[in-house]
């Protein structure tokens, strides 16, 4: 959580900002300033609003808030363990010494956050002078510049030692990190971060951790190409919903290919399209053990569905003694 606290009751901005400091500072770093201090009184701002409204990371987030800080044009510190504090300096540059009152609408709001962890920032003198009394730094650099097949940036250098200086993580982790990265064809560095960051809150801190992380990933990653296949979807990706109905399916259902492939052909038939919550409807009943005898098979046809149906609550009896006869026919 994030209180902000400013005696300031409009959104105005301090003509010193302008005169001083717009020119040299970061332009992710004049946004997080400005968007901060436009919504000071918001009671329940959270720290991935800011990010996400303004298309960052959350770490970079951080980095602005120690950056100003640092400037002397807000008042930043680490109150708990995912909890800080901050202050807007007046123009004069002293600083309020009371203590905000958090039940005060007019003055405090809080920014709430879930676990995170909170970058420092490096300056380029910072990594040289790291690289220059330590060989194992230089190393990581190197390998990395060809895991990646390209030249590290200044930035790059500052992210990829955030990695070992903040995160602790070992260097192992991190080529591990890299590879995995590249194998699914992600080598920005940014997205490469928000993974690191990932990694952390999970508690993926060492090489065996990581390579059974990529393991597991791959093996899923695998599943979905099996899938797609089967499904005969082209042309797109599977969407994050329908990847945790398959993960859902494949690892905690633990279904085998035969009985998915028959609720999506059952899906098909009936539906005439691919629809996963109609499957996993199927799928649901058909892992039960109360198979009834099918309502609808005595007729000897199956009820067409309009396409504007909703087939949540529509899966018959019939549907599922349709499954179960094809896998008892293979």
């Amino acid at each position: 959580m994030i209180q902000v606290y400013s005696d300031s009751d409009c959104f105005m901005l301090q003509n010193r900002f302008v005169d001083e400091y717009l020119c040299e500072a970061n332009g992710s770093f004049v946004k997080v300033f400005l968007f901060v201090l436009r919504h000071q009184f918001d009671k329940n701002l959270e720290l991935a609003d800011i990010a996400n409204a303004l298309n960052l990371l959350e770490s970079d987030v951080i980095r602005a808030f120690k950056y100003w800080h640092k400037m002397g044009l807000i008042k930043f510190n680490h109150t708990g363990e995912n909890d800080f504090y901050i202050e807007f300096i007046k123009e004069s540059g002293t600083l309020k010494t009371s203590s905000p009152n958090i039940n005060d609408e007019k003055t405090a709001s809080s920014v709430k956050s879930s676990t995170m962890h909170t970058a420092v920032s490096y300056s380029k003198s910072d990594i040289n002078s790291y690289m220059k009394n330590n060989d194992g730094i230089r190393h990581m650099f190197l390998i990395s510049e060809q895991l990646l097949n390209r030249s590290l940036t200044d930035t790059d250098r500052k992210i990829l030692f955030s990695f070992y200086d903040y995160l602790g993580m070992p260097v192992e982790v991190i080529f591990t990190l890299l590879e995995y990265c590249i194998s699914i064809g992600k080598s920005n560095m940014r997205y490469i971060e928000k993974v690191a960051y990932s990694w952390a809150d999970k508690n993926i801190n060492t090489l065996a951790k990581a390579s059974i992380f990529v393991k597991e990933e791959t093996e899923f990653s695998n599943t979905l190409k099996k899938f797609k296949n089967l499904f005969k979807i082209t042309g797109r990706e599977f969407t994050s919903t329908e990847e945790a109905y398959i993960r859902n399916w494949v690892y905690e259902q633990k279904l085998t290919d035969d009985i998915i492939k028959n609720a999506y052909e059952t899906t098909v038939t009936n539906t005439g399209k691919i629809a996963f919550k109609y499957m996993d409807a199927i799928l649901k009943n058909s892992t039960s053990a109360d198979f009834t005898k099918p309502t609808t098979a005595s007729t000897g046809k199956m009820q067409k569905k309009n396409s504007f149906q909703d087939y949540d609550n529509d899966i018959t009896d019939f549907d599922i003694q349709l499954i179960k006869n094809r896998i008892n026919k293979q």
